[in-house]
């Protein structure tokens, strides 16, 4: 399958150098020029990151002559075999004109929302599985969610610097000589669709029906964390360290579901941990560590509108856990996502229980006092 995200620049922090003025002279002091440095160093990440873009949550350089939404949709076009298990291709793109005042932009929006016949329409049971075709709560709310993402009026501007979506990167602010319409020209199931891109050269790809709203699942295989340095197996291995140094490993479980725009639709994070020490050579188990964090998008996110919302939770119990050079954590973890619903997940005191329906998964695992490793 093949997307291009429209990725966001991140905010910058800018540094406000003070210049003290003494009688009609500049002192320049050590903090003075601390601050210069730091400033430099800013604004060199800033024109970095201006030259960046991102596509399935990697970064790449924009290309010389090219703005950042061209860098975007050819390295989708690159990409079109990530498309291709939904029938989907994106065949090439058009420059279509710039879109002049805020006056203007009501304008494209009221034509877009007029065209609202075929969305993308999400699998439930499958997050990359799509079609596109109808979606009448889409339609029905798309006009309130384009007024969101590219306020034109006043009172929905202050909105949006204000509300819940102040926090929201992909919400548009309209910039003078900044924002365009690219056409886009798809092929799907063999037939041909058209969709109106909106672009800016700022900030790239800000909107398209299509293209801002294909998911991707980005996953992270279980996996142990550890250092660099030899493990404590036999005489072979170098001297160990002094007793008492601390030792560690770590075993985690990571998934996301991002769209194209760079928007979370649900992720899990867990992580079990076994600390440890060296002593007399040998490694002992002495404490451990679990962490778990999940997080669906909910109304609070403009895109909600798009699509739906998804309640996501996760957890991870110690079932058991001896200290020792023989020692070892074991432990259960569980997650489990629901899209525009929610549900519960508890701890019964053997096991993970749900109720209110959902996909899960999960499993048993351990680490034992022989998985630790020496600390960086």
């Amino acid at each position: 399958m093949k997307f291009i995200y429209s990725l966001n620049v991140k905010q910058i922090v800018f540094l406000i150098c003070t210049i003290f003025v003494f009688y009609g002279c500049t002192e320049f002091t050590s903090e003075n020029l601390e601050e210069k440095n730091l400033k430099a160093i800013t604004d060199s990440t800033q024109v970095k990151q201006l030259n960046e873009f991102k596509f399935l949550n990697k970064k790449y350089q924009i290309p010389t002559g090219l703005t950042k939404w061209q860098a975007q949709l050819d390295k989708m076009i690159e990409n079109n075999h990530l498309l291709m298990k939904n029938n989907l291709k994106l065949l090439s793109y058009t420059f279509v004109r710039d879109v002049v005042s805020v006056a203007d932009l009501e304008l494209v929006k009221h034509e877009l929302n007029a065209d609202n016949n075929f969305f993308v329409v999400l699998n439930d049971d499958s997050i990359t599985n799509f079609t596109i075709g109808e979606n009448e709560i889409v339609s029905k709310n798309y006009m309130k969610f384009l007024n969101l993402l590219l306020p034109t009026s006043d009172s929905i501007i202050s909105a949006a610097h204000n509300n819940k979506y102040s926090s929201d990167e992909s919400v548009y602010i309209f910039e003078k000589n900044d924002m365009g319409i690219v056409a886009l020209n798809w092929q799907y199931k063999g037939e041909i669709l058209n969709t109106t891109c909106l672009v800016s050269k700022r900030k790239g790809v800000l909107f398209d029906k299509i293209l801002t709203c294909i998911p991707f699942e980005i996953q992270f295989e279980d996996k142990s964390i550890v250092s660099n340095q030899n493990n404590l197996k036999s005489s072979s291995t170098p001297p160990p360290p002094a007793d008492g140094a601390m030792i560690s490993s770590k075993n985690y479980n990571h998934k996301k579901i991002v769209s194209t725009i760079n928007e979370i639709l649900w992720y899990y994070d867990i992580t079990a941990t076994l600390h440890g020490q060296c002593i007399n050579g040998r490694k002992v188990a002495t404490y451990p560590e679990t962490e778990h964090y999940a997080k669906g998008m909910d109304q609070d996110n403009v895109w909600h509108w798009i699509f739906g919302t998804y309640d996501c939770k996760a957890d991870i119990q110690i079932v058991d856990f001896k200290h020792g050079p023989e020692g070892y954590l074991l432990y259960k973890y569980y997650w489990c996502y629901k899209h525009n619903g929610t549900f519960t997940l508890q701890w019964n005191g053997t096991g993970f229980v749900t109720t209110g329906g959902g996909t899960s998964g999960g499993g048993t695992d351990c680490i034992t006092a022989n998985d630790l490793h020496y600390v960086n």
